[in-house]
């Protein structure tokens, strides 16, 4: 008998069901989010190291001796590569983000129908 009563005194209706779902996504949504902003440091992070990693390269080898007019295009064409990867892994980044604001819109559309409907 006394787990019957508290059965019934403890049950969740239906108000306090839907405050739980999204109480649940608004921390799914915000977890994402700081999953992105930590994906962009890693990124940003992983550039800056390849660049210094191309300019003590270029720096080494400069100390290394006299440079040649073909041995300057070769740094140069590695510098620069380098900075074509972090433009590529940029716009990714970007069409990502796009993605996620995308799904992220169309719940909370989804979130705000169902709150209309209950009103109505």
């Amino acid at each position: 008998m006394q787990t019957v009563v508290r059965a019934f005194m403890l049950r969740g209706s239906a108000e306090t069901l839907r405050a739980q779902l999204a109480a649940a996504k608004n921390k799914e949504v915000a977890l994402e989010k700081r999953k992105d902003e930590v994906k962009s440091k890693i990124l940003a992070l992983q550039s800056r190291i390849r660049q210094h990693k191309a300019e003590a390269a270029t720096l080494q080898s400069m100390a290394a001796g006299p440079a040649t007019s073909s041995e300057v295009q070769k740094r140069v064409l590695r510098m620069s590569s380098a900075a074509a990867v972090d433009m590529e892994a940029l716009g990714q980044l970007g069409d990502h983000a796009k993605t996620q604001a995308q799904q992220l819109e169309e719940a909370t559309k989804e979130e705000l129908d169902k709150f209309y409907e209950t009103l109505a």
